[in-house]
């Protein structure tokens, strides 16, 4: 229901009203409405629901930032179960260039 980035102003091409339409089909306030409904989901269960997904997702986050970054080289890592022979090409290529940074970046 929101824009597709930070950087983009929806206002300028959605029209509000049908916005406001389009709200009443929003999946999660259905599944919402439909727990709720069968009896499955109350406030305090959705809090607690709420509370357990935060923790799990700022964990994740911790961890991520504990981690070290991946280098360049990495954007060639979990794509393909066996690479093309080009991507090996230009992998060997990409960690050539890598290793050429980081010399040239070492105090002499």
């Amino acid at each position: 229901m929101g824009p597709h980035n930070t950087s983009d102003d929806s206002t300028r091409y959605v029209d509000p009203v049908e916005l406001d339409e389009q709200r009443a089909f929003d999946p999660v306030e259905r599944v919402r409405r439909y727990l709720t409904a069968e009896g499955l989901l109350d406030e305090a269960s959705e809090q607690a629901l709420v509370a357990e997904l935060l923790a799990e997702v700022d964990a994740a986050f911790a961890e991520a930032a504990a981690s070290a970054a991946p280098g360049a080289e990495g954007i060639f890592d979990h794509v393909y179960a066996r690479a093309p022979g080009r991507l090996d090409a230009q992998r060997a290529q990409a960690e050539r260039r890598a290793g050429e940074k980081r010399d040239a970046a070492e105090p002499r």
